[in-house]
């Protein structure tokens, strides 16, 4: 089976994230197809697909911070 798994940071951040890099593990080692995308971060690790993961958005600097107050 082919899956994508997303997540907004892709490095060890948080709880959130090591369950995603886990999942990635556990999925691939029952022969599934995995996809990781994610948004890029100057700490993230890098992979194959790194090259389609989305521009970064700092939520507390960016304009995009007016639409979750």
């Amino acid at each position: 089976m082919k899956i994508l798994l997303i997540n907004n940071y892709h490095y060890s951040r948080d709880g959130v994230t090591r369950a995603y890099f886990d999942l990635a593990e556990i999925l691939e080692a029952h022969g599934h197809e995995v996809a990781l995308f994610s948004s890029h971060s100057k700490n993230e690790s890098t992979n194959k697909w790194s090259k389609y993961f989305a521009a970064a958005t700092d939520f507390e600097k960016d304009e995009a911070a007016i639409f979750l107050k």
